[in-house]
C-alpha cells in the first residue's frame, strides 16, 4: 500500500508540473509565418492625373490621362487608366496630317513599403487602343480628301512600369517612373505613310500625382 501511495503522489506531482508547460504556447508557434497572416484588413483608394513623355512615330510626344485604383492592405492596387496623345504629331511622309492615339485598360500595381516617405512600386497595364491619321487641312497633295479621318487602326497594348513615389502628405503622393508601351495589331497606310506597331511602341517617362488615402 505504501508503494502504491508513493507512486500515486509521484504521478500527481509530475502531472502538476507538466500542466503549465502543456498549456503555455511554445516559442515556435508564436513565430509561425502564414500566407494570409493576422494583420487587419485595410482598404483605400486614389485618383491620379498622369503625364507621359514618349516617342510616337519617331517624334517626342506627350500623353495625358488618368488612373484610379482600389488599394488593398496598402500594397495591392486593382484599377484602370486611360491615356491620349495631346501634342500635334505630324504623320511622317504625309503632309498636312496629324496622328491621334489613345489607349487604356486594367491596371495592377504592387507597392513596396507604402508608409515609407520614399518607396517603390511596380505596375502593368493590359488593354487596347486606337490610332488614326487625321487630315489637318486641304492641300499639300490632299485635294481629293475631306478634312477628317483618313485611316484608323486598333491595337492591343501591354505596358509594364516601375515607379519611385514620395509621400508628400497623408493624401497626396508624387510618383516618377519609366514604362515601356508594347503594342500589337496596329497597321494603317495612306499613300506612302504607314503607322504600325513599331511607330507606337516605346519607352515613356511618367509623372503621376496620386490623390487619396490608403
Amino acid at each position: 500500500m505504501t508503494s502504491f501511495v508513493r507512486s500515486s503522489l509521484l504521478a500527481l506531482t509530475v502531472a502538476c508540473l507538466a500542466t503549465p508547460l502543456l498549456a503555455a504556447p511554445s516559442d515556435s508557434t508564436s513565430t509561425v509565418k502564414t500566407i494570409f497572416g493576422n494583420e487587419p484588413f485595410t482598404s483605400g483608394g486614389f485618383g491620379a492625373p498622369v503625364l507621359k513623355v514618349t516617342a510616337i512615330d519617331g517624334q517626342t510626344s506627350l500623353l495625358v490621362g488618368g488612373r484610379g485604383g482600389w488599394v488593398i492592405n496598402k500594397t495591392f492596387v486593382l484599377g484602370g487608366g486611360g491615356y491620349g496623345l495631346v501634342t500635334h504629331t505630324p504623320v511622317t511622309g504625309l503632309p498636312s496630317t496629324s496622328l491621334q492615339v489613345g489607349y487604356g485598360g486594367g491596371e495592377l500595381e504592387y507597392i513596396l513599403a507604402s508608409d515609407e516617405a520614399i518607396h517603390a512600386s511596380f505596375m502593368m497595364l493590359i488593354g487596347a487602343g486606337a490610332a488614326q491619321m487625321h487630315a489637318d487641312s486641304l492641300g499639300g497633295g490632299m485635294n481629293n480628301w475631306e478634312r477628317g479621318n483618313l485611316a484608323s487602326t486598333t491595337f492591343f497594348v501591354f505596358e509594364p512600369q516601375v515607379n519611385v513615389e514620395l509621400n508628400l502628405t497623408r493624401w497626396f503622393r508624387v510618383g516618377a517612373g519609366v514604362s515601356y508601351r508594347y503594342t500589337n495589331g496596329a497597321s494603317m497606310t495612306v499613300q506612302q505613310a504607314t503607322i504600325n506597331d513599331v511607330s507606337l511602341r516605346g519607352v515613356a517617362g511618367v509623372l503621376t500625382l496620386k490623390f487619396g488615402v490608403y
